[in-house]
């Protein structure tokens, strides 16, 4: 029997240990993944600090049904502000649970509930709901949704790589929530292990409806081999470009490091 309370004022401590953590880093921090570094070491924080006297694994490792489960899941979804604990997570796949929680991410239900459970399998890191969250990015029409799935996507890391780049490639216009694939790449290969990331990257940028998008995906990617194709496109389509389309191409050259005065 799932004790309601008990859980409840364990994911406000859950919620209070992040809090207390981002108020005493926040200054410190410059960047998104320095806030991804903090908020990762606010929740292993959370998992070694007793709670009652007993660890906040030991509580999860009680739940033994998948219906305690699901009613855990329910006041996670109430009570936690963004994340789900670590050990929640773990005790979804010991009970095999993955199923309902795909459930909830991909069927009809409320979106507060959709996002906890995306955010979850994001955290499973199964590369077989990759197709799933790309499917849900282009059917749902909560742009928050499309953003928590495309977080889950970079989550997921790697294993995703293939799947999200042959969705592109057989795109013949990039345009809409093909951005939201083509950021989620750039993310997961942030430290350009995959030379077919940056191939990908300027064959989009050549078939997509907003080059601007892709010229600033190009600049978060940081490959400094993107100034001289971008300065050889803005000199052949110099005329043929409007205003703001130059701008972003140009910012986009100098934020890499390049020259663009001289085109």
């Amino acid at each position: 029997m799932v004790r309601k309370e008990t859980y409840k004022q364990l994911f406000i401590n859950y919620n209070t240990i992040i809090q207390k953590t981002c108020e005493e880093g926040l200054m410190y921090v410059k960047s998104p993944k320095q806030y991804e570094l903090l908020i990762n070491q606010a929740r292993a924080d959370f998992e070694k600090l007793p709670f009652e006297g007993k660890l906040p694994t030991s509580y999860f490792e009680s739940i033994s049904s998948t219906e305690e489960l699901i009613s855990v899941f329910e006041i996670a979804n109430e009570m936690c502000d963004e994340f789900v604990p670590m050990s929640f997570v773990n005790t979804v796949l010991r009970l095999q649970g993955i199923t309902q929680i795909e459930q909830f991410a991909f069927g009809e239900f409320d979106m507060e509930i959709k996002a906890t459970a995306i955010r979850i399998l994001g955290e499973i890191k199964n590369v077989t709901h990759v197709q799933p969250l790309i499917d849900e990015i282009y059917r749902t029409k909560e742009e928050l949704i499309k953003e928590i799935a495309r977080q889950a996507l970079i989550d997921i890391g790697e294993v995703a790589i293939t799947i999200l780049n042959n969705k592109l490639e057989q795109s013949e216009l990039i345009s809409g929530d093909d951005y939201h694939l083509l950021i989620a790449l750039v993310k997961i290969d942030e430290n350009h292990k995959f030379d077919v990331i940056y191939k990908l990257l300027k064959d989009c940028f050549l078939k997509a409806d907003d080059i601007g998008i892709v010229a600033r995906c190009l600049v978060d990617y940081g490959n400094k081999k993107a100034v001289s194709f971008l300065r050889g496109y803005l000199s052949r389509n110099l005329k043929k470009l409007d205003e703001t389309t130059t701008m972003d191409v140009r910012s986009s050259i100098v934020s890499l490091g390049g020259m663009e005065y001289d085109i």
